[in-house]
């Protein structure tokens, strides 16, 4: 039985373990080394229950040969069989197999090789060797496939309705999102965030800058520590009003020739702000000054405004990338649940998760996905 395995995260190094115990081929595919994205959020916080469960997996792994191909998964598809063909109906699961399109990154491959012989790929001219400069395409067919959300998920953009905003590609390497979180810059004076990720807004919560958070209506937060932070923020901001009121009575009554010398007070903002009523149009930037000027429709009368920031956080909710799985009879071409019915052998782990980094992993999916294999292959050795 061979097994592709979509992901480097802590649910996918657990189900590998669990299959190649069983005796099944297992391959994994994933753009990053295991648990990357888990070790690089350990760097930024700390959690001693997430450091003991990587250790455990990571001895678990180095134990085991498990193949391991580090490249970017493009596209999962039937190599042979139409959409309406996807129910084996008594066909061995052999002649049904899947077959996993990776784009491999040159510089891992091939020009390794070019640096090491130089003499030998001289040989194949100039034309051949601009040509391994670009990203090759290869495939693998498996039997049964088991795609992590950690790895074949996107982020919508930021407008409303999950497009990009104009502008948007242009600086999207520069956004903070889900899976490089721990690239926030925490001395940025002025955020945007938007969307409502449960996760992203906890760790937000925890900054002392100055947050607007442009709200969502279809993801709206339920995460008590970002909750308590606005909480907390209006009830401040409430306090400092008060504060301001007696200071700018106080600052107007002075004589005119002390007045010109104090400045007046300064009106007092809300450390977290939140809009339930704008839509983001732009983000540009200018050559001569740093951050971010991203303009907002808000309100029924559409007023534009245009706000800078030093950073911008994409808290959308990720979803499963649809793009990758043209070519199978999935519903509405993303998995809905583990067990895919419209798709015998292909099994989706986190589908139903908001986070990516924590490796508390539902134990629960991975024994479904055991549980449901057992109809199709036993362990070797058994008859």
């Amino acid at each position: 039985m061979k097994v592709g395995i979509i992901g480097s995260g802590p649910n996918a190094a657990q189900m590998a373990l669990r299959l190649h115990d069983l005796g099944a081929d297992v391959r994994v595919f994933a753009d990053n080394p295991w648990l990357y994205r888990a070790k690089r959020w350990l760097e930024h916080h700390e959690s001693s229950v997430l450091r003991d469960q990587l250790e455990e997996l990571e001895r678990q792994l180095s134990a085991q040969s498990i193949s391991f191909i580090q490249a970017h998964v493009r596209r999962i598809h039937k190599a042979r069989l139409t959409k309406s063909q996807s129910n084996p109906k008594g066909r061995s699961r052999l002649s049904d197999m899947f077959r996993i399109v990776t784009s491999e990154n040159p510089r891992d491959g091939v020009l390794k090789q070019v640096e090491s012989n130089p003499e030998v790929f001289a040989k194949l001219g100039q034309e051949v060797l601009s040509s391994l400069h670009e990203p090759m395409e290869s495939f693998h067919d498996v039997d049964i496939v088991v795609a992590c959300f950690d790895e074949l998920f996107v982020q919508p953009g930021l407008t409303p309705s999950g497009a990009q905003a104009l502008n948007e590609a242009r600086v999207e390497n520069q956004i903070i999102t889900i899976d490089r979180l721990w690239q926030l810059n925490e001395d940025a004076n002025k955020n945007l965030i938007v969307g409502g990720h449960d996760e992203v807004l906890n760790v937000l919560a925890r900054q002392k800058a100055k947050i607007v958070h442009l709200q969502i209506d279809e993801e709206k937060t339920h995460d008590s520590v970002w909750l308590e932070a606005c909480h907390f923020s209006h009830e401040q901001w409430k306090t400092d009003v008060a504060s301001y009121q007696d200071k700018i009575h106080e600052w107007r009554n002075l004589e005119d020739y002390i007045k010109v010398k104090v400045p007046a007070p300064s009106e007092p903002v809300e450390q977290i702000t939140s809009i339930s009523d704008a839509a983001l149009i732009s983000i540009d930037q200018l050559v001569d000054q740093p951050g971010f000027f991203v303009t907002l429709e808000q309100g029924e009368e559409e007023q534009i405004n245009t706000w800078a920031f030093d950073q911008i956080v994409n808290a959308r909710n990720p979803v499963w990338n649809a793009n990758c799985f043209n070519g199978l009879a999935l519903a509405q071409s993303v998995p809905t649940m583990v067990v895919t019915p419209e798709e015998p052998g292909f099994y989706a782990l986190g589908s139903n998760a908001l986070t990516i980094w924590n490796a508390s992993y539902d134990q629960a999916e991975i024994d479904t996905v055991m549980d449901d294999l057992s109809r199709w292959f036993r362990p070797a050795g058994q008859e």
